[in-house]
């Protein structure tokens, strides 16, 4: 009470030492906050990452001659036979990405990992929402359940959506980045049935631990030469993927926000041909 009464009597003089003081306090509560979530990243990607293998299979012709001729046509295109089957998958990403529809375009930098003998990923990214502000999200799609956890400076949680709608969308999205590692289409988990002959639709299936099963349906053009999902009103993400003639769409839980890349190029990593946005 003494010492509370001085600052108060001296305020002119002590104001600066206590805006000091709240500044250093509130920068240790954020550094912790920072601390906390990515300790939570690094132990969630620790049991994610299958263990090491020495097993190799390599992707033949007889693979893939029984899928659909658009299938065989952007398995050809992507240069992927007479490589190894991909296991596992690391990308950094880095960008612009806003949360309502007409918003603030904010710059984010991420880091994605994805495994194939058990479909799943799990995406980290901070986004600069403003000078001094940021927000620290995961989102992941594990033994078939999703989760999005997105926090204001990685300490107060403004989205932690899981339930049946997110395990659903988390499974097209995993769809949706199998353009990344095209060999993956070879799935068992994977089964894909002619439409006609530009056209060729997928479904995934996939056991979670519980023995519930979790579908999701996808289509493939002739003139992308990658996997593009069919529009699904009931899917929970956001992302479209267009390239010329094909627009995927896919809605959110949490808002209508709609994310448009034009893959106007065509790299390639390890020898295999990847869609890429160019500027």
């Amino acid at each position: 009470v003494w010492c509370k009464s001085q600052v108060i009597i001296h305020w002119q003089e002590a104001k600066f030492g206590t805006i000091a003081n709240v500044i250093i306090l509130a920068s240790i509560i954020i550094s912790y906050g920072i601390w906390s979530f990515n300790a939570m990243a690094r132990n969630e990607l620790k049991s994610f990452l299958p263990p090491a293998t020495t097993e190799k299979m390599v992707v033949t012709r007889e693979m893939v001659a029984g899928l659909p001729p658009v299938v065989q046509k952007w398995l050809d295109h992507s240069n992927i036979i007479g490589k190894e089957f991909v296991q596992t998958i690391h990308l950094r990403q880095k960008g612009k990405m806003c949360t309502v529809a007409g918003g603030k375009w904010m710059p984010f930098e991420a880091e994605q990992y994805f495994t194939t003998q058990k479909p799943g990923f799990i995406w980290f990214t901070e986004v600069k929402a403003a000078p001094g502000i940021h927000l620290a999200g995961r989102d992941k799609y594990e033994d078939g359940k999703g989760h999005m956890l997105i926090k204001l400076l990685s300490l107060f949680p403004v989205a932690d959506a899981k339930g049946k709608e997110i395990d659903q969308g988390a499974m097209v999205r995993y769809l949706a980045e199998i353009v990344w590692f095209p060999s993956t289409a070879l799935s068992n988990y994977i089964q894909w049935e002619k439409v006609d002959s530009t056209t060729a639709k997928a479904t995934m299936t996939y056991r979670r631990k519980n023995g519930i099963r979790k579908k999701a349906p996808w289509k493939i053009r002739n003139e992308i030469k990658t996997a593009i999902p069919a529009a699904a009103n009931r899917r929970v993400r956001t992302m479209d993927k267009s390239t010329t003639g094909c627009t995927a769409r896919l809605s959110t839980a949490m808002k209508s926000v709609r994310k448009r890349i034009k893959f106007t190029a065509k790299p390639t990593v390890n020898g295999d041909v990847h869609p890429h946005d160019r500027p």
